[in-house]
This record gives C-alpha cells, sequence and structure tokens, in this order.
C-alpha cells in the first residue's frame, strides 16, 4: 500500500534518505520542505529550532501524511522529543550512527581510526552527549565539528559551481588528514550528499545512517523490507531514477513539484 511520508531540513540534506526511500518505495509519495528561511539549525537557538520544527510537521499533517522524517542531526538532537509529544503521528529522527561500532564486530575499533563529523549545536547538545556514553564508552571515536560545511553543500546546489566548492572544501577538511581516519561517520544529513567528495579528500570510508532511517521508518510504518526495490548506496554518484516530489522551501511559501535533479546536479552528470 502507497505512504505519503513529509520529510524536511533545514535545507537540503534530508535530500539523501529521500533519495534512497524513492528508490525503495517508487510507489510512495514524498513530501519536502527546506527551511531556508532559518538555514543552518546548527547554530540556532533551541527555542527557534523547536518552533520551526512545530510548523513544519503541522504542513505535513494538513498534507495528510503517514508519516514524518526530521531529516536533520541537530532538529533531531534538540527537538525530537517534544515533537512526539505535541503531534500523533509516527516521527522519525537521524542521529550520528555511532552505532557502527557495534553492528561492525569484526573489526577492530582500538586500531581503525574512526572519526565523526557533526555541527556545532548536534556535539552540545545533552541528546548526542547521551549518545556518545551510550554507543562509544571507550571514546573510541573522534568527534570533530565544522559549522560551515553545510552552508557550503548549500551553495553548491544554489550557484551549481563544482570546481569552487571542492577548492573550499579542500581547505575545510585538510586539518583533519592528520587523524588519518580509515573511517568518518557523517553527522548531518548534508555530508552524505557529497560523501564522495569527502572521501577524496580525507581518504577515508563514509559512513551514512540513512539506510538505517529507512528501516526505522519501515518499522514504525509496520512495511516488510523485502518489499524494497533494489537501491544503491547513496554516498557515491549512484545509477538511479530522478523521481518527483513535492516540494516547499520557507522562502518562497508555495507547493511545487520537483526532481531531485534539480538540486543534487553531480549526481546525475
Amino acid at each position: 500500500m502507497s505512504k505519503s511520508i513529509g520529510i524536511f531540513d533545514s535545507g537540503h540534506g534530508g535530500l539523501d534518505i529521500l533519495q534512497f526511500l524513492s528508490q525503495a518505495h517508487p510507489d510512495w509519495k514524498f513530501h519536502y520542505v527546506a527551511d531556508l528561511l532559518v538555514m543552518p539549525y546548527g547554530n540556532k537557538p533551541l527555542e527557534l529550532i523547536q518552533k520551526r520544527c512545530q510548523e513544519i510537521i503541522h504542513w505535513f499533517e494538513q498534507r495528510g501524511c503517514d508519516a514524518v522524517v526530521m531529516a536533520c542531526n541537530t532538529a533531531t538532537a534538540m527537538a525530537i522529543d517534544k515533537m512526539r509529544e505535541e503531534f500523533s503521528l509516527p516521527i522519525i529522527g537521524i542521529e550520528p550512527y555511532l552505532n557502527y561500532i557495534n553492528k561492525a564486530p569484526e573489526k577492530d575499533f582500538q586500531n581503525e581510526r574512526l572519526g565523526a563529523l557533526v555541527t556545532p549545536n548536534t556535539f552540545e547538545s545533552q541528546r548526542f552527549k547521551s549518545l556518545l556514553e551510550l554507543r562509544d564508552p571507550l571514546q573510541l571515536v573522534k568527534v570533530e565539528t565544522i559549522f560551515e560545511l553545510a552552508p557550503l553543500v548549500e551553495s553548491l546546489i544554489s550557484n551549481r559551481d563544482l570546481p569552487q566548492f571542492k577548492e573550499r572544501l579542500l581547505e575545510l577538511l585538510t586539518p583533519l588528514k592528520k587523524y588519518r581516519w580509515r573511517e568518518v561517520i557523517l553527522g548531518c544529513t548534508h555530508y552524505p550528499l557529497i560523501g564522495e567528495f569527502i572521501e577524496e579528500v580525507l581518504e577515508a570510508k563514509c559512513i551514512s545512517p540513512t539506510e538505517y532511517v529507512a528501516a526505522q521508518l519501515e518499522n514504525r510504518l509496520q512495511w516488510n523490507r523485502d518489499q524494497r526495490s533494489p537501491t544503491s548506496s547513496t554516498t557515491a554518484a549512484p545509477t538511479i531514477k530522478d523521481q518527483e516530489f513535492e516540494y516547499r522551501n520557507t522562502l518562497t511559501e508555495k507547493w511545487e513539484y520537483k526532481k531531485i535533479s534539480d538540486f543534487l546536479f553531480w549526481r546525475y552528470s
């Protein structure tokens, strides 16, 4: 049975999750909100982020959505508990996939040099601190914050200047090469959008939570994962169908139909 899913982020980071879900469930209908009016959430106060989440989830209720994905690590860390108290429909959040440590028992993370990239607000949130204590009590993961990275992705989407983007990305990530990470957990939904470029600079494999968020959504909707259509990894440029979805950003305040290639052009070149 077809489902109607609302997905939102402070910008376009949630498109990675939308892309994965639209490949796995081509009969589902998707509504996406980019909160460009206050993007990024990574340095905004708690009260503002909670207010924005309330308004956007209310829009999804009006569109008749069966579930909502808060496709933003910062929004999840700062607002998801309150949103679940206020709304009856299923709300799925996203967090840095620190449980990767437990999901890959064959690896010796004492020697694997594992890193994580998160926003400043995520890093300072109590939810993230609790997650670190729960999933990484031995402090095996080196966590770094880069505020400018999410806005840089948004500038790539709006300006479509890939060479300029790569030049600035190299400047931002080069200081992290000293850690010689073998793998890096991507703790902001904007980061998997450029996972292939991050891997190129850091020479490390990117770990994205996208598929695990999809699984959580399917579980909440009591959907059998065996019914998925085949999908590709979304941290590298996939061969994908350019599915249409309903889109709204908080600058224009109108719903319109868009395709993923309208934003993530580098995945379709």
